[in-house]
């Protein structure tokens, strides 16, 4: 069974674990189609809509680790839009330029939904062990996925399965994120299981690069967090109420926000509210959405209907 160990906040982590059957075993919402063709390349029949009103509407997707569902919401106004179905314990998401999202889930698939579909339209069940997270290289549409271990997965853009790299001085990957120049950032904890580690898998390399932060004057990270390009800096969550920006190995700045404990985020080009933060270790679960850089108190909150809200996206 995953069960993660990610500092102070150990048991809702835990929540992505494995709750039962394999990853041959799972679906996710009906018969599912596994990958045969290179990505770039898979493109069928979008599915049912939620509601046809949503087609030109940006939506949020909040992965619920205990309820197995990913609630879908309008952004930035928090309404209801409908829910996804069928995951043993969905986690880590992201959104390519096309606006599919793929879900990451700790039962050992990942799986693709077109923009506002209630059917998936792709799982990717190779050599899965216990994804956490995933991020779409901005360059070539390459596929990376956390794989819950030392290995990253990455499906290459007209392949249909994945590259294997490996950093041995991880005992867990837990998020991801691509920088503008397709550079790929990864944390987890470190080889003890005990502390924050973090590396970078550069573009066109096949060995990573461990990278020890310089904080300067700011408190060290404690546990590993969303990892997210802000357009200048890579933002890193610190699983509780900060984010980190970093310029390559050096802390630069970071932002305060009102939540208990972030361990994703999510990162959107709007005036409105740009953070999306889903804090499940308060009251029964919330999602906040805050200014950024400034943080702070929250612009807008979803209040009800969670339970252990982990993962964010926003698809346009």
């Amino acid at each position: 069974m995953f069960a993660p160990k990610f500092g102070r906040y150990a048991a809702p982590l835990a929540l992505i674990a494995v709750l039962g059957g394999c990853a041959g075993q799972q679906s996710a919402g009906g018969s599912i189609p596994t990958v045969a063709a290179p990505l770039s390349q898979h493109r069928p029949s979008h599915g049912s809509w939620m509601k046809p009103a949503l087609r030109g509407v940006s939506l949020l997707y909040v992965s619920d680790s205990f309820n197995q569902v990913v609630d879908v919401y309008t952004y930035p106004n928090l309404k209801p839009a409908g829910q996804l179905t069928g995951f043993g314990s969905p986690a880590g998401e992201c959104t390519d330029k096309s606006g599919d999202v793929w879900i990451a889930d700790a039962n050992g698939a990942v799986y693709e939904y077109a923009h506002g579909s209630t059917n998936p339209i792709v799982s990717l069940l190779t050599d899965m062990n216990h994804p956490s997270d995933c991020a779409v290289n901005p360059r070539n549409g390459d596929l990376a996925v956390a794989n819950g271990n030392t290995q990253v997965l990455l499906f290459h853009t007209g392949s249909s399965s994945p590259s294997i790299y490996s950093d041995a001085n991880f005992s867990q990957t837990a998020f991801l994120g691509y920088d503008n120049s397709g550079n790929l950032f990864v944390d987890g904890m470190d080889s003890s299981n005990r502390f924050f580690w973090y590396a970078e898998l550069p573009a066109g390399s096949q060995t990573f690069t461990d990278i020890s932060l310089n904080y300067g004057n700011f408190p060290q990270l404690q546990s590993p967090g969303g990892i997210h390009w802000d357009g200048t800096h890579m933002a890193i969550s610190d699983t509780q109420s900060t984010i980190y920006q970093t310029l390559g190995s050096n802390v630069v700045s970071t932002t305060a926000i009102s939540t208990t404990c972030a361990f994703d985020f999510a990162l959107v080009k709007s005036r409105r509210a740009p953070l999306v933060a889903p804090d499940q270790c308060t009251g029964g679960g919330v999602v906040d959405t805050f200014a950024y850089p400034g943080g702070g108190s929250p612009i807008k909150q979803i209040t009800s209907g969670l339970n252990t809200p982990y993962g964010a996206v926003v698809s346009r």
